[in-house]
């Protein structure tokens, strides 16, 4: 799935930013078929995701109790949509972020995300 328009990126209740040009995720499906049963059903366990970040709060504030790869709920908010998902860590491409720097580069993103205590994975809004 990918979802156009630059999107504002909510990490346990953190603005991170904006990325640039949406998000994409996939999903993770599983197939059952109960016993007894002739219907089948394909049940999300999860997925990944994709984005690039361009631009920061002003206000950022990264702490030692922020971890980005700690599973916690990420809300994507574009112009059209609204995802959340539950459980999700975010892992950036590279050990260091430059600020500041002559050229302006996006910062790429991995979303990780998985089902919650409550079995909840995603939530797509338009």
């Amino acid at each position: 799935m990918i979802f156009y328009g630059p999107c504002t990126v909510k990490y346990a209740g953190k603005d991170l930013g904006k990325t640039f040009g949406g998000v994409s995720l996939s999903l993770k499906t599983v197939t059952r078929r109960p016993v007894g049963e002739y219907n089948v059903e394909e049940i999300i366990v999860g997925g990944e995701g994709a984005a690039n970040f361009y631009s920061w709060p002003s206000t950022l504030s990264l702490n030692s109790t922020t971890l980005l790869y700690d599973f916690n709920q990420v809300i994507l908010e574009g112009p059209k949509y609204k995802i959340t998902l539950y459980s999700c860590k975010i892992l950036f491409d590279g050990d260091s972020m430059n600020f500041g720097t002559e050229e302006q580069k996006p910062l790429k993103a991995k979303l990780i995300f998985k089902p919650d205590a409550w079995k909840n994975v995603i939530k797509i809004e338009t």
